[in-house]
């Protein structure tokens, strides 16, 4: 895997792993490139595998151009992970630098396997959505609400994410190119 590159999109201060192009629009430590995503992303097409972004989606101006651009750099069998929090958590919408939020349905309108595909901003950017799973922050039983809410996650978001906040959702998505 020497070619296997992989970049972590809004990195902060502490990339995911020291293998990881650090990406961020602040210079600091982990910061390997110095850009704004809202403007564009400094890759080649199709030049890589792997992007991961933790907590950065709700910050952006325009989902659609990033996902865009994302799609634009990602290979065809390339991977793209992207956690943010979930609409029920505190930390989603007491931060004031947060410009919409996410839901276990939010990403499904860039795959057409999905009946919420039907925004012109996608375009020709889509994705396979693999996976949605939602994350607790309850000490012992984080385990037990992960297995219960994500086998029901529809009815989760529907009757019960108020009184059991999720902390946030990791979404799996696969380039269709």
């Amino acid at each position: 895997m020497d070619n296997y590159k992989k970049i972590d999109l809004g990195c902060g201060w502490s990339k995911r792993d020291a293998e990881s192009i650090g990406v961020d629009w602040v210079a600091g430590p982990g910061v390997d490139v110095v850009c704004d995503i809202n403007h564009g992303l400094p890759f080649a097409d199709n030049e890589v595998d792997e992007v991961y972004s933790r907590h950065t989606f709700e910050h952006v101006n325009d989902i659609f151009f990033v996902m865009k651009e994302i799609y634009r750099i990602i290979k065809p069998i390339g991977t793209l992970i992207i956690k943010v929090p979930h609409f029920s958590a505190p930390t989603g919408y007491s931060d004031l630098t947060h410009k919409r939020f996410f839901g276990i349905y939010s990403f499904q309108c860039f795959d057409p396997g999905h009946k919420k595909h039907n925004y012109a901003e996608v375009g020709e950017s889509k994705f396979e959505l693999v996976s949605a799973r939602l994350s607790f922050h309850y000490g012992p039983l984080s385990k037990f609400f992960e297995w219960l809410f994500n086998k029901y996650q529809a009815k989760y978001e529907r009757y019960l994410c108020y009184m059991f906040p999720a902390y946030d959702i990791k979404f799996v998505l696969k380039p269709i190119k």
